[in-house]
């Protein structure tokens, strides 16, 4: 029983700490490789949060916000640690995104 315990507590850490791509991250990656021009770009995402905002921005609604932070690594470049924010459309998809290097 006790090996059983320290297995699932175990098994939680290593999920937890295992970073997931998301599709904000995603989309943000892909617009990373548009402006550019580097194919291989990839964001191993840390914490993200995502905010009801409810403001108009010219003519769209924008819903919610989605902000987070993590490491880049592009091709032939060192991993940097970035902060992105992404603006989700009605159906919460992400429509515009930037990132911003932390250090």
């Amino acid at each position: 029983m006790k090996n059983l315990v320290l297995l699932l507590v175990f098994s939680l850490c290593v999920l937890s700490s295992y970073a997931v791509s998301t599709d904000a991250s995603r989309y943000a990656e892909k617009e990373y490789s548009k402006q550019t021009g580097n194919p291989k770009v990839r964001i191993n995402v840390k914490k993200e949060h995502t905010v009801e905002y409810q403001q108009k921005i010219g003519d769209k609604v924008i819903p919610a916000i989605t902000y987070g932070y993590g490491d880049m690594k592009a091709q032939k470049m060192r991993k940097t640690r970035i902060t992105y924010i992404c603006l989700l459309d009605e159906d919460c998809n992400p429509m515009w995104s930037y990132i911003v290097p932390s250090k």
